[in-house]
């Protein structure tokens, strides 16, 4: 009688081991990963936009005239290319113009409206100081002094108290009468009050020209998220601090780039030679004035 029992028993188990093994194999098996979710997964794992990526060059100069006209040139480079210039008019083409020489390393607006630049020939030897006249030619005088300058492809920047070496791979220059700001080519500010030294200061991310201010203002121009083109910003203290201003829509940064501002006027000259102003300071541009 217990044998009979014990035998049901064990019957009753198998059964309920065979009917728990026929759910198992009768169950849905999960849905594979495709390899487009794999693809959809890494989209959504992507880290939030940031500035695209640029090569910055050495900038090109810029200066306003008198009457509102612009002159600007590529710089050259010491035993490479030429200096190549632009009169740019208040609106209209850009015409072809004079270099004061073939390498160009500072051109400034004089009190009277006229321009002055620090030049030299391909070797870079020789810089002498040039007065542009009223016809628009260039009047070689003497050797520049009092001013900050330097030359594509030179080792040193030339200061008021003489020369200095370079403080990095020198992407722009902006310098008034007693102080001097470098933009490097990993956006890094060096800037020099007097003596030989280059004192570390803010950053421009991704910047690709530089223009003096009064006093301790900057302006500059960078590549930035957000930004189809290039975008203005202003520093009051000597590049510490950015205020974002206009974007200048449709700008390139693949070639040099040029800024320069006179109270509210900005004028930007992209890496492709196009011409952006704006009116208010920096805040809207349009193309071509």
């Amino acid at each position: 009688m217990n044998d009979r029992r014990l035998g049901l028993a064990l019957l009753a188990v198998l059964v309920v081991l065979d009917l728990v093994l026929i759910a198992l194999a009768l169950r849905p098996a999960p849905a594979a990963t495709t390899a487009s979710q794999v693809l959809t997964d890494a989209v959504d794992a992507s880290p939030s936009p940031t500035a695209p990526a640029v090569q910055p060059v050495p900038a090109r100069h810029v200066a306003f005239r008198t009457g509102g006209l612009a002159y600007s040139t590529t710089p050259g480079s010491c035993g490479g290319s030429s200096a190549q210039a632009v009169e740019i008019p208040v609106t209209g083409t850009p015409t072809t113009a004079a270099a004061p020489a073939p390498v160009v390393g500072l051109v400034t607006t004089n009190p009277d409206g006229s321009l002055s630049a620090v030049a030299a020939e391909q070797n870079c030897t020789g810089a002498l100081q040039y007065t542009q006249d009223q016809d628009g030619n260039w009047v070689a005088g003497g050797e520049p002094t009092g001013s900050y300058f330097g030359f594509p492809g030179s080792t040193d920047i030339a200061t008021p108290n003489g020369p200095t070496g370079n403080p990095c791979a020198v992407i722009d220059l902006a310098s008034t009468t007693d102080r001097a700001t470098v933009l490097c080519d990993d956006g890094q500010l060096r800037t020099n009050t007097g003596g030989t030294a280059w004192d570390a200061g803010g950053t421009v991310a991704a910047g690709v020209a530089l223009a003096p201010g009064p006093e301790a203002i900057l302006y500059a121009l960078s590549v930035a998220a957000g930004c189809d083109g290039l975008q203005f910003s202003t520093s009051a203290d000597g590049g510490g601090n950015w205020t974002a201003g206009g974007c200048v829509q449709g700008a390139t940064a693949s070639g040099p780039v040029g800024l320069a501002v006179l109270f509210d006027a900005a004028i930007v000259v992209d890496g492709a030679g196009n011409v952006y102003r704006s009116p208010d300071g920096g805040a809207s541009f349009s193309k071509g004035g």
